[in-house]
Protein backbone atom coordinates (compact mmCIF):
# COMPACT_ATOMS: atom_id res chain seq x y z
CA UNK A 1 0.00 0.00 0.00
CA UNK A 2 1.62 3.48 -0.99
CA UNK A 3 0.45 6.77 1.10
CA UNK A 4 -2.76 8.74 1.68
CA UNK A 5 -2.69 11.68 -1.06
CA UNK A 6 -3.85 14.70 0.63
CA UNK A 7 -7.41 16.28 -1.58
CA UNK A 8 -7.38 20.08 -1.68
CA UNK A 9 -10.58 21.11 -2.94
CA UNK A 10 -10.65 24.89 -4.78
CA UNK A 11 -14.15 24.74 -5.65
CA UNK A 12 -14.85 27.81 -4.03
CA UNK A 13 -11.80 29.58 -5.54
CA UNK A 14 -10.82 28.14 -8.95
CA UNK A 15 -14.11 26.46 -9.59
CA UNK A 16 -16.11 29.69 -9.27
CA UNK A 17 -13.73 31.75 -11.83
CA UNK A 18 -16.01 29.67 -13.95
CA UNK A 19 -17.59 32.04 -16.15
CA UNK A 20 -21.53 32.83 -15.14
CA UNK A 21 -21.45 30.71 -12.17
CA UNK A 22 -21.90 32.51 -8.76
CA UNK A 23 -23.10 30.97 -5.39
CA UNK A 24 -24.54 32.78 -1.94
CA UNK A 25 -22.77 32.98 1.05
CA UNK A 26 -24.58 30.65 2.19
CA UNK A 27 -24.39 28.22 -0.14
CA UNK A 28 -20.66 28.46 -0.20
CA UNK A 29 -20.47 27.79 3.81
CA UNK A 30 -22.62 25.05 2.90
CA UNK A 31 -20.55 23.43 0.46
CA UNK A 32 -17.39 24.37 2.64
CA UNK A 33 -18.68 23.01 5.12
CA UNK A 34 -19.78 19.23 3.84
CA UNK A 35 -16.61 19.02 1.90
CA UNK A 36 -14.79 19.07 5.54
CA UNK A 37 -16.90 17.81 8.02
CA UNK A 38 -19.15 15.29 5.39
CA UNK A 39 -16.74 14.05 2.76
CA UNK A 40 -13.82 14.86 4.10
CA UNK A 41 -11.08 16.71 2.34
CA UNK A 42 -8.28 17.96 3.70
CA UNK A 43 -7.99 21.07 2.76
CA UNK A 44 -9.90 23.67 0.50
CA UNK A 45 -9.21 26.94 -0.77
CA UNK A 46 -11.94 29.70 -0.44
CA UNK A 47 -11.04 33.13 -1.96
CA UNK A 48 -8.46 35.30 -4.22
CA UNK A 49 -6.67 38.15 -1.81
CA UNK A 50 -7.48 41.73 -2.80
CA UNK A 51 -10.76 41.00 -4.60
CA UNK A 52 -14.19 42.99 -3.77
CA UNK A 53 -15.58 43.63 -0.05
CA UNK A 54 -17.90 40.81 -0.39
CA UNK A 55 -15.28 38.24 -1.21
CA UNK A 56 -13.49 39.71 2.39
CA UNK A 57 -16.51 39.92 4.15
CA UNK A 58 -17.54 35.83 2.90
CA UNK A 59 -13.73 35.21 3.92
CA UNK A 60 -14.39 36.40 7.60
CA UNK A 61 -17.36 33.95 7.69
CA UNK A 62 -15.78 30.96 6.67
CA UNK A 63 -12.97 31.95 9.28
CA UNK A 64 -14.78 32.35 11.83
CA UNK A 65 -17.09 29.10 11.26
CA UNK A 66 -13.09 26.91 10.95
CA UNK A 67 -12.42 28.43 13.67
CA UNK A 68 -15.24 27.33 16.22
CA UNK A 69 -14.47 24.02 14.58
CA UNK A 70 -11.51 23.51 14.89
CA UNK A 71 -10.23 23.64 11.12
CA UNK A 72 -8.59 26.86 10.61
CA UNK A 73 -5.31 25.57 9.41
CA UNK A 74 -7.44 23.78 6.07
CA UNK A 75 -9.00 27.13 5.04
CA UNK A 76 -6.33 28.41 2.35
CA UNK A 77 -6.38 31.83 0.02
CA UNK A 78 -4.67 32.61 -3.09
CA UNK A 79 -2.91 35.39 -2.57
CA UNK A 80 -0.11 37.15 -4.56
CA UNK A 81 3.38 38.49 -4.76
CA UNK A 82 3.04 41.89 -3.76
CA UNK A 83 4.68 42.13 -0.32
CA UNK A 84 2.00 42.71 2.05
CA UNK A 85 -1.45 43.63 0.45
CA UNK A 86 -2.24 40.46 -0.07
CA UNK A 87 -0.66 38.65 3.44
CA UNK A 88 -3.05 42.01 5.07
CA UNK A 89 -5.72 41.53 3.34
CA UNK A 90 -6.19 37.90 4.29
CA UNK A 91 -4.99 38.10 8.08
CA UNK A 92 -7.55 40.85 8.41
CA UNK A 93 -9.95 37.94 8.18
CA UNK A 94 -8.63 35.45 10.92
CA UNK A 95 -7.40 33.08 8.45
CA UNK A 96 -4.21 31.70 8.86
CA UNK A 97 -2.79 30.14 5.19
CA UNK A 98 -1.46 32.04 2.04
CA UNK A 99 -1.31 30.04 -1.58
CA UNK A 100 1.02 32.51 -3.10
CA UNK A 101 0.63 32.83 -6.77
CA UNK A 102 4.56 32.76 -7.99
CA UNK A 103 5.14 32.75 -11.64
CA UNK A 104 6.62 29.67 -12.98
CA UNK A 105 7.21 30.35 -16.54
CA UNK A 106 9.32 33.42 -17.84
CA UNK A 107 7.01 34.63 -20.13
CA UNK A 108 4.38 34.86 -17.28
CA UNK A 109 6.65 36.92 -14.94
CA UNK A 110 7.46 39.20 -18.17
CA UNK A 111 3.73 39.49 -18.43
CA UNK A 112 3.65 41.61 -14.73
CA UNK A 113 6.30 43.54 -16.27
CA UNK A 114 8.91 41.64 -13.72
CA UNK A 115 12.55 40.77 -14.43
CA UNK A 116 13.14 36.67 -12.57
CA UNK A 117 15.52 38.94 -10.46
CA UNK A 118 12.74 41.52 -9.15
CA UNK A 119 10.02 38.28 -9.08
CA UNK A 120 12.20 36.48 -7.16
CA UNK A 121 13.29 39.22 -4.64
CA UNK A 122 8.99 40.58 -4.29
CA UNK A 123 8.53 36.77 -3.72
CA UNK A 124 10.98 36.42 -0.91
CA UNK A 125 10.04 39.74 0.88
CA UNK A 126 6.53 38.43 1.19
CA UNK A 127 7.12 35.00 2.35
CA UNK A 128 8.66 37.12 5.39
CA UNK A 129 6.25 39.32 5.93
CA UNK A 130 3.83 36.62 5.59
CA UNK A 131 5.45 34.30 8.83
CA UNK A 132 6.13 37.52 10.66
CA UNK A 133 2.45 37.99 10.69
CA UNK A 134 1.60 34.59 11.28
CA UNK A 135 0.62 33.45 8.13
CA UNK A 136 1.52 29.72 6.46
CA UNK A 137 2.66 29.91 3.03
CA UNK A 138 1.80 26.95 0.12
CA UNK A 139 3.66 28.16 -3.17
CA UNK A 140 1.89 28.02 -6.08
CA UNK A 141 4.10 28.04 -9.36
CA UNK A 142 1.50 28.89 -12.04
CA UNK A 143 2.54 27.85 -15.45
CA UNK A 144 4.98 25.32 -14.38
CA UNK A 145 4.08 22.82 -17.14
CA UNK A 146 5.03 25.65 -19.11
CA UNK A 147 7.94 26.61 -17.65
CA UNK A 148 9.39 22.99 -17.37
CA UNK A 149 8.85 22.64 -20.99
CA UNK A 150 10.05 26.73 -22.20
CA UNK A 151 12.01 28.61 -19.83
CA UNK A 152 13.94 25.57 -17.90
CA UNK A 153 16.62 28.02 -16.95
CA UNK A 154 13.93 30.74 -15.43
CA UNK A 155 11.87 27.94 -12.96
CA UNK A 156 15.11 26.71 -12.00
CA UNK A 157 16.25 30.13 -10.73
CA UNK A 158 12.57 30.03 -9.12
CA UNK A 159 13.00 26.55 -7.55
CA UNK A 160 16.76 27.31 -6.31
CA UNK A 161 15.07 30.51 -4.65
CA UNK A 162 12.37 28.98 -2.65
CA UNK A 163 13.56 29.14 1.38
CA UNK A 164 12.08 25.66 2.22
CA UNK A 165 12.26 25.95 5.89
CA UNK A 166 9.71 28.76 5.16
CA UNK A 167 6.77 27.82 3.10
CA UNK A 168 5.02 24.43 3.66
CA UNK A 169 3.86 22.92 0.16
CA UNK A 170 4.83 23.94 -3.58
CA UNK A 171 1.72 23.79 -6.30
CA UNK A 172 2.70 22.47 -9.40
CA UNK A 173 0.53 23.99 -11.85
CA UNK A 174 -0.83 22.76 -15.22
CA UNK A 175 -2.49 26.54 -15.75
CA UNK A 176 -3.82 26.04 -18.94
CA UNK A 177 -4.36 22.52 -19.29
CA UNK A 178 -1.60 21.28 -21.80
CA UNK A 179 0.26 18.61 -20.83
CA UNK A 180 -0.86 14.54 -21.48
CA UNK A 181 -0.60 11.96 -18.92
CA UNK A 182 3.06 10.56 -20.70
CA UNK A 183 4.56 14.00 -19.72
CA UNK A 184 3.88 13.75 -16.12
CA UNK A 185 6.33 11.94 -14.69
CA UNK A 186 9.48 13.01 -16.50
CA UNK A 187 8.67 16.62 -15.37
CA UNK A 188 7.60 16.01 -11.57
CA UNK A 189 10.64 14.20 -11.49
CA UNK A 190 13.02 17.01 -13.35
CA UNK A 191 11.24 19.61 -10.94
CA UNK A 192 11.90 17.69 -7.59
CA UNK A 193 15.18 17.33 -8.52
CA UNK A 194 15.99 20.41 -7.68
CA UNK A 195 13.35 20.78 -5.41
CA UNK A 196 13.43 18.43 -2.48
CA UNK A 197 9.84 18.48 -1.01
CA UNK A 198 8.41 16.38 1.26
CA UNK A 199 4.86 18.08 0.48
CA UNK A 200 3.95 18.74 -3.45
CA UNK A 201 0.87 18.92 -4.55
CA UNK A 202 -0.19 19.13 -8.19
CA UNK A 203 -3.36 21.35 -10.20
CA UNK A 204 -4.29 20.49 -12.90
CA UNK A 205 -6.36 22.36 -15.89
CA UNK A 206 -8.58 20.10 -18.08
CA UNK A 207 -8.31 22.44 -21.80
CA UNK A 208 -8.05 18.99 -23.30
CA UNK A 209 -10.21 16.89 -21.06
CA UNK A 210 -7.44 15.56 -19.43
CA UNK A 211 -6.96 16.82 -16.10
CA UNK A 212 -8.03 13.64 -14.11
CA UNK A 213 -5.40 11.77 -16.15
CA UNK A 214 -2.58 14.08 -15.43
CA UNK A 215 -3.36 14.34 -11.64
CA UNK A 216 -3.40 10.04 -11.70
CA UNK A 217 -0.19 10.35 -12.91
CA UNK A 218 1.41 12.35 -11.00
CA UNK A 219 -0.48 10.45 -8.16
CA UNK A 220 1.63 7.61 -9.54
CA UNK A 221 5.23 8.58 -9.42
CA UNK A 222 5.14 8.32 -5.56
CA UNK A 223 6.41 11.66 -5.01
CA UNK A 224 3.01 13.66 -5.21
CA UNK A 225 1.30 14.14 -1.89
CA UNK A 226 -1.63 16.50 -2.45
CA UNK A 227 -3.66 16.90 -5.42
CA UNK A 228 -6.04 20.03 -6.16
CA UNK A 229 -9.50 19.36 -7.63
CA UNK A 230 -13.00 20.84 -7.81
CA UNK A 231 -16.97 19.55 -7.38
CA UNK A 232 -18.14 18.77 -10.68
CA UNK A 233 -14.90 19.74 -12.91
CA UNK A 234 -15.87 23.77 -12.21
CA UNK A 235 -13.48 26.00 -13.02
CA UNK A 236 -12.52 28.70 -15.69
CA UNK A 237 -12.66 27.35 -19.49
CA UNK A 238 -12.68 23.38 -19.27
CA UNK A 239 -12.45 23.24 -15.77
CA UNK A 240 -10.21 21.56 -13.27
CA UNK A 241 -9.36 18.03 -12.54
CA UNK A 242 -13.12 16.23 -10.96
CA UNK A 243 -12.56 15.69 -6.72
CA UNK A 244 -15.37 12.51 -7.50
CA UNK A 245 -13.45 11.09 -10.56
CA UNK A 246 -9.83 11.78 -8.81
CA UNK A 247 -10.67 10.20 -5.15
CA UNK A 248 -11.99 7.13 -6.96
CA UNK A 249 -8.99 7.02 -9.17
CA UNK A 250 -7.22 6.79 -6.88
CA UNK A 251 -8.28 4.62 -4.89
CA UNK A 252 -8.91 2.31 -7.45
CA UNK A 253 -5.89 2.84 -10.40
CA UNK A 254 -3.14 3.89 -8.21
CA UNK A 255 -1.70 1.69 -4.85
CA UNK A 256 -2.25 5.26 -2.90
CA UNK A 257 -5.98 6.04 -1.22
CA UNK A 258 -7.77 9.18 -0.32
CA UNK A 259 -9.67 9.71 3.01
CA UNK A 260 -12.54 11.18 1.30
CA UNK A 261 -15.97 9.48 1.93
CA UNK A 262 -17.00 8.30 -1.33
CA UNK A 263 -20.80 7.41 -0.07
CA UNK A 264 -20.96 11.06 0.07
CA UNK A 265 -19.72 12.36 -3.49
CA UNK A 266 -23.15 12.14 -5.69
CA UNK A 267 -24.70 14.45 -2.55
CA UNK A 268 -21.66 17.19 -2.90
CA UNK A 269 -22.11 17.04 -6.71
CA UNK A 270 -25.75 17.47 -6.79
CA UNK A 271 -25.49 20.42 -4.01
CA UNK A 272 -22.84 21.94 -6.31
CA UNK A 273 -24.73 21.56 -8.99
CA UNK A 274 -28.22 22.87 -7.55
CA UNK A 275 -26.18 25.78 -5.95
CA UNK A 276 -24.59 27.05 -9.14
CA UNK A 277 -27.58 26.26 -11.60
CA UNK A 278 -24.53 24.30 -13.53
CA UNK A 279 -26.18 20.41 -14.52
CA UNK A 280 -24.27 17.80 -13.95
CA UNK A 281 -23.93 16.07 -17.34
CA UNK A 282 -25.68 12.80 -17.59
CA UNK A 283 -22.80 10.24 -18.56
CA UNK A 284 -20.50 12.49 -16.30
CA UNK A 285 -18.34 9.42 -14.15
CA UNK A 286 -19.60 8.80 -10.45
CA UNK A 287 -22.71 11.34 -10.39
CA UNK A 288 -24.04 11.44 -13.68
CA UNK A 289 -27.85 10.44 -14.14
CA UNK A 290 -26.80 7.64 -16.34
CA UNK A 291 -23.44 6.13 -15.04
CA UNK A 292 -25.31 3.53 -13.55
CA UNK A 293 -28.15 2.57 -16.19
CA UNK A 294 -27.61 -0.31 -18.88
CA UNK A 295 -28.89 0.65 -22.07
CA UNK A 296 -28.30 -2.67 -24.00
CA UNK A 297 -30.03 -5.65 -22.99
CA UNK A 298 -27.43 -7.63 -23.49
CA UNK A 299 -25.26 -5.96 -20.50
CA UNK A 300 -28.46 -6.09 -18.22
CA UNK A 301 -28.23 -10.11 -19.04
CA UNK A 302 -24.76 -10.48 -18.68
CA UNK A 303 -24.63 -8.42 -15.35
CA UNK A 304 -27.28 -10.65 -13.69
CA UNK A 305 -24.95 -13.66 -14.46
CA UNK A 306 -21.84 -11.93 -12.86
CA UNK A 307 -20.05 -10.79 -16.17
CA UNK A 308 -19.26 -6.86 -16.99
CA UNK A 309 -18.20 -6.36 -12.96
CA UNK A 310 -15.71 -3.69 -12.07
CA UNK A 311 -15.23 -2.34 -8.68
CA UNK A 312 -17.85 1.02 -10.03
CA UNK A 313 -20.48 -0.08 -8.01
CA UNK A 314 -23.79 2.02 -7.97
CA UNK A 315 -24.17 1.13 -4.04
CA UNK A 316 -20.82 2.52 -3.51
CA UNK A 317 -21.60 5.98 -4.19
CA UNK A 318 -25.27 5.82 -2.98
CA UNK A 319 -26.91 4.75 -6.65
CA UNK A 320 -28.72 1.84 -8.17
CA UNK A 321 -28.13 0.14 -11.09
CA UNK A 322 -31.26 0.52 -12.93
CA UNK A 323 -31.92 -0.53 -17.00
CA UNK A 324 -32.96 2.14 -19.79
CA UNK A 325 -36.44 1.70 -21.41
CA UNK A 326 -35.72 1.85 -25.44
CA UNK A 327 -35.61 -0.57 -28.69
CA UNK A 328 -32.72 -1.59 -27.10
CA UNK A 329 -33.82 -3.05 -23.94
CA UNK A 330 -34.33 -6.61 -25.23
CA UNK A 331 -36.61 -8.02 -22.69
CA UNK A 332 -33.66 -8.58 -20.02
CA UNK A 333 -33.66 -5.19 -19.89
CA UNK A 334 -37.46 -4.72 -20.13
CA UNK A 335 -37.86 -7.12 -16.94
CA UNK A 336 -35.20 -5.72 -15.06
CA UNK A 337 -36.46 -2.09 -15.92
CA UNK A 338 -40.06 -3.23 -14.99
CA UNK A 339 -39.19 -4.67 -11.56
CA UNK A 340 -36.75 -1.74 -10.49
CA UNK A 341 -39.43 1.11 -11.63
CA UNK A 342 -42.46 -0.12 -10.85
CA UNK A 343 -41.96 -3.36 -8.74
CA UNK A 344 -43.85 -5.85 -11.54
CA UNK A 345 -42.17 -8.89 -11.44
CA UNK A 346 -44.85 -11.14 -12.86
CA UNK A 347 -45.52 -10.60 -16.56
CA UNK A 348 -45.11 -13.64 -18.98
CA UNK A 349 -42.58 -13.91 -21.82
CA UNK A 350 -45.60 -12.87 -24.50
CA UNK A 351 -46.40 -9.88 -22.28
CA UNK A 352 -42.98 -8.85 -22.32
CA UNK A 353 -42.71 -9.06 -26.21
CA UNK A 354 -46.31 -6.91 -26.44
CA UNK A 355 -44.62 -4.50 -23.84
CA UNK A 356 -41.19 -4.26 -25.93
CA UNK A 357 -42.93 -4.10 -29.03
CA UNK A 358 -44.29 -0.97 -28.06
CA UNK A 359 -41.74 0.30 -25.75
CA UNK A 360 -39.62 0.35 -29.39
CA UNK A 361 -41.58 2.13 -31.64
CA UNK A 362 -41.99 4.99 -29.41
CA UNK A 363 -38.44 4.93 -28.91
CA UNK A 364 -37.51 4.89 -32.76
CA UNK A 365 -39.99 7.91 -33.27
CA UNK A 366 -37.88 10.00 -30.76
CA UNK A 367 -39.91 9.35 -27.06
CA UNK A 368 -37.85 9.44 -24.15
CA UNK A 369 -39.54 7.10 -21.85
CA UNK A 370 -38.97 6.93 -18.19
CA UNK A 371 -40.81 4.71 -15.33
CA UNK A 372 -43.92 7.31 -16.02
CA UNK A 373 -44.38 5.83 -19.09
CA UNK A 374 -43.72 2.29 -18.88
CA UNK A 375 -46.24 2.01 -16.23
CA UNK A 376 -49.29 3.72 -18.64
CA UNK A 377 -47.62 1.15 -21.61
CA UNK A 378 -48.63 -1.41 -19.02
CA UNK A 379 -51.54 -0.52 -18.53
CA UNK A 380 -52.77 0.52 -21.74
CA UNK A 381 -51.05 -2.78 -23.40
CA UNK A 382 -51.77 -5.32 -20.42
CA UNK A 383 -55.54 -3.51 -20.30
CA UNK A 384 -55.41 -3.02 -16.71
CA UNK A 385 -56.57 0.82 -16.02
CA UNK A 386 -56.76 0.68 -12.64
CA UNK A 387 -53.16 0.85 -12.40
CA UNK A 388 -53.51 4.58 -13.48
CA UNK A 389 -54.60 6.57 -9.91
CA UNK A 390 -54.34 9.75 -11.13
CA UNK A 391 -55.04 11.57 -14.25
CA UNK A 392 -55.71 14.95 -16.10
CA UNK A 393 -57.71 16.03 -19.56
CA UNK A 394 -56.76 18.82 -21.62
CA UNK A 395 -58.23 22.22 -20.16
CA UNK A 396 -59.09 20.95 -16.48
CA UNK A 397 -56.19 22.85 -15.10
CA UNK A 398 -56.33 26.77 -15.37
CA UNK A 399 -53.40 28.72 -14.21
CA UNK A 400 -52.80 32.18 -13.59
CA UNK A 401 -50.17 34.21 -12.53
CA UNK A 402 -49.81 37.83 -12.11
CA UNK A 403 -46.61 39.79 -12.40
CA UNK A 404 -45.25 40.52 -8.92
CA UNK A 405 -48.01 38.33 -7.25
CA UNK A 406 -48.87 34.26 -6.11
CA UNK A 407 -50.20 32.09 -8.83
CA UNK A 408 -53.29 30.96 -9.09
CA UNK A 409 -54.39 27.03 -10.01
CA UNK A 410 -58.03 25.70 -10.47
CA UNK A 411 -57.49 21.96 -11.21
CA UNK A 412 -60.09 19.15 -11.73
CA UNK A 413 -58.38 15.83 -11.68
CA UNK A 414 -60.10 12.07 -11.66
CA UNK A 415 -58.58 9.99 -8.96
CA UNK A 416 -59.37 6.52 -9.18
CA UNK A 417 -62.08 7.16 -12.09
CA UNK A 418 -63.84 9.91 -9.39
CA UNK A 419 -63.62 13.36 -9.78
CA UNK A 420 -61.98 15.96 -7.50
CA UNK A 421 -61.40 19.45 -7.35
CA UNK A 422 -58.98 21.87 -5.96
CA UNK A 423 -57.74 25.61 -6.00
CA UNK A 424 -54.57 26.65 -4.89
CA UNK A 425 -52.03 29.31 -5.16
CA UNK A 426 -48.02 29.72 -5.11
CA UNK A 427 -44.69 31.25 -6.80
CA UNK A 428 -45.89 29.98 -10.24
CA UNK A 429 -48.67 27.58 -11.78
CA UNK A 430 -46.46 24.62 -11.10
CA UNK A 431 -45.48 25.50 -7.34
CA UNK A 432 -49.38 26.49 -6.95
CA UNK A 433 -50.48 23.08 -8.82
CA UNK A 434 -48.07 20.84 -6.27
CA UNK A 435 -49.57 22.77 -2.89
CA UNK A 436 -53.21 21.94 -3.99
CA UNK A 437 -52.04 18.60 -4.84
CA UNK A 438 -50.26 17.66 -1.38
CA UNK A 439 -53.26 19.44 0.75
CA UNK A 440 -55.44 16.94 -1.07
CA UNK A 441 -53.08 13.86 -1.39
CA UNK A 442 -53.12 14.06 3.18
CA UNK A 443 -57.14 13.47 3.48
CA UNK A 444 -56.75 10.59 0.15
CA UNK A 445 -53.56 8.59 2.16
CA UNK A 446 -51.91 9.11 -1.34
CA UNK A 447 -47.74 9.26 -1.80
CA UNK A 448 -46.55 12.37 -3.06
CA UNK A 449 -42.49 11.56 -3.43
CA UNK A 450 -40.06 14.53 -2.67
CA UNK A 451 -39.05 16.30 -6.11
CA UNK A 452 -35.29 16.39 -6.17
CA UNK A 453 -34.35 18.17 -9.33
CA UNK A 454 -36.06 19.75 -12.31
CA UNK A 455 -35.05 20.61 -15.58
CA UNK A 456 -36.91 21.58 -18.62
CA UNK A 457 -36.07 21.18 -22.14
CA UNK A 458 -37.00 23.36 -25.27
CA UNK A 459 -36.18 21.94 -29.14
CA UNK A 460 -33.54 24.48 -30.74
CA UNK A 461 -35.61 25.85 -33.33
CA UNK A 462 -36.95 29.16 -31.32
CA UNK A 463 -40.63 28.67 -31.81
CA UNK A 464 -43.04 29.90 -28.84
CA UNK A 465 -45.13 26.98 -29.70
CA UNK A 466 -42.54 24.56 -29.40
CA UNK A 467 -43.40 21.11 -27.00
CA UNK A 468 -41.76 21.84 -23.58
CA UNK A 469 -40.44 18.59 -22.13
CA UNK A 470 -39.91 18.79 -18.09
CA UNK A 471 -37.76 16.20 -16.85
CA UNK A 472 -38.17 15.69 -12.63
CA UNK A 473 -35.79 13.51 -10.76
CA UNK A 474 -38.04 12.31 -7.79
CA UNK A 475 -37.41 10.33 -4.45
CA UNK A 476 -39.30 7.50 -3.39
CA UNK A 477 -40.52 7.98 0.08
CA UNK A 478 -40.13 4.09 0.67
CA UNK A 479 -36.01 4.71 0.37
CA UNK A 480 -36.14 2.48 -3.01
CA UNK A 481 -33.85 5.44 -4.26
CA UNK A 482 -34.51 7.98 -7.61
CA UNK A 483 -36.40 7.64 -10.66
CA UNK A 484 -37.44 10.09 -13.51
CA UNK A 485 -40.76 11.48 -14.91
CA UNK A 486 -40.85 13.26 -18.29
CA UNK A 487 -43.95 15.58 -18.84
CA UNK A 488 -44.31 17.37 -22.52
CA UNK A 489 -46.70 19.96 -23.46
CA UNK A 490 -46.60 23.53 -25.39
CA UNK A 491 -46.98 24.90 -22.21
CA UNK A 492 -44.50 24.68 -19.46
CA UNK A 493 -46.56 24.65 -16.46
CA UNK A 494 -48.71 21.52 -18.03
CA UNK A 495 -45.77 19.83 -18.87
CA UNK A 496 -44.76 19.84 -15.38
CA UNK A 497 -48.05 19.07 -14.50
CA UNK A 498 -48.54 15.51 -16.36
CA UNK A 499 -44.85 14.89 -15.09
CA UNK A 500 -46.34 15.05 -11.74
CA UNK A 501 -49.17 13.49 -12.04
CA UNK A 502 -46.92 10.62 -14.10
CA UNK A 503 -44.92 10.11 -10.73
CA UNK A 504 -48.01 10.08 -8.16
CA UNK A 505 -49.24 7.25 -10.35
CA UNK A 506 -45.61 5.54 -10.33
CA UNK A 507 -45.85 5.41 -6.31
CA UNK A 508 -49.33 4.87 -6.00
CA UNK A 509 -50.44 1.87 -8.37
CA UNK A 510 -53.40 0.58 -8.26
CA UNK A 511 -52.65 -3.02 -8.24
CA UNK A 512 -50.54 -5.60 -6.23
CA UNK A 513 -47.34 -7.34 -8.38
Amino acid sequence: MGKVIEVMDTTLRDGLQAGSLAMTVQEKLAIASFLLTGVGVDRIEVASARTPKGENDWLKIITLWAKEHDKLDRIEVLGLVDIKQSADWIAESGCKVMNLLVKGAEDYCLSIGKTCDRHIEEMLETIDYCKNIGLMVNIYLEGWSEGVQTSWDYLKRILHSIPQHKVERVMLCDTMGILYPAQIGGFVKKTLKILYYSKVDVHMHDDYGLATANTLAGVSTGLVSGVHVTVNSMGERAGNASLEQVVVGINDLTNHATKVSEPLLKKLCQMASSFCGRPIPANAPIAGSNIFVDGCGVHVHGRKKGAYATRLIADRFGSTHTSAISSLSGKSGLRSALEQELGITTLNNSEIQSLLDKVSELHLNGHRLTAGHLLSLVSEVLNQPERIVLSVKNGDVISRSVLGGKANVQAKLLYRNEEIQFESYGDGGFDAFMNGLKTWAVTSHICIPELLDFSIRIPSEGKTDALTEVDIRWSRLDGRGEFHTIGTSSDQVMASIHSAIMAVNVCNQNVAS
